[in-house]
């Protein structure tokens, strides 16, 4: 094996961030045309490069704009061709660690609502806003009830409505999370709303209580 810039042997930290197979690049940096990143996203981690002769390298990532990373030289004038595949190992940046969690580089966080007794048909449980200018994912939901009910989880993409039911044979609760979104394929339109509401209305005294899993980017 060649080794570049520096090794991550011993780095029992290291994730596998991202991969592809480049579509150009230098003595210095490797161009993925497809890529999309977040400007200096990986720096602090380390890319490692798998020529199609089967030579390795490693080298610390110095900075990328949204399709290249950037590095120090690869000892012996070696130049990143397309075809070339490449791993991004995130050791410093906790980003990677996300990908592979969550498939995006976010952190959900939950968005609790208070009890609410008797609702009415249709009456919202919970409510999550999501920011202007963004998506909103659904990674999960958390919904009790003290008798048998529906309940709808729902949303707005590109502006058409969409909702997923819920059936609760009896009273109960139930908690689901995925590192797959809910929604994947049709987030939440930026501004819009997601909720989740009852179907039925809930028979006097009856307790309800929903919350969400919920990240937007």
């Amino acid at each position: 094996m060649a080794s570049g810039t520096s090794s991550p042997r011993g780095q029992t930290s290291a994730v596998v961030a991202g991969i592809g197979s480049a579509t150009g690049g230098s003595n210095t940096s490797i161009i993925d045309s497809r890529k999309n990143w977040v400007a200096n996203k990986w720096v602090g981690s380390q890319v490692q490069i798998l020529k199609l002769n089967g030579n390795e390298y490693f080298c610390n990532i110095l900075s990328n704009t949204d399709n290249q990373i950037n590095f120090a030289a690869i000892p012996g004038g070696i130049v990143v061709n397309a075809g070339d595949l490449y791993s991004i190992l995130a050791t410093n940046d906790p980003s990677g660690a996300k990908l592979i969690r969550w498939g995006r580089d976010v952190a959900p966080d939950w968005t609790h609502a208070a009890e609410v007794v008797a609702p009415g048909a249709g009456a919202v449980l919970v409510t999550q806003a999501v920011t202007a200018g963004v998506l909103g994912y659904i990674y999960g939901f958390f919904i009790a009830c003290t008798e048998a009910n529906s309940f709808l989880v729902n949303w707005t993409s590109a502006t058409v409505a969409y909702s997923k039911r819920m059936v609760f044979g009896a009273a109960g609760s139930m908690e689901a999370i995925d590192n797959v979104a809910f929604n994947e394929g049709l987030p939440a339109d930026a501004g819009s709303n997601i909720t989740i509401t009852n179907v039925v209305a809930g028979a006097a005294l009856q307790v309800y209580q929903a919350c969400l899993l919920y990240a937007e980017v």
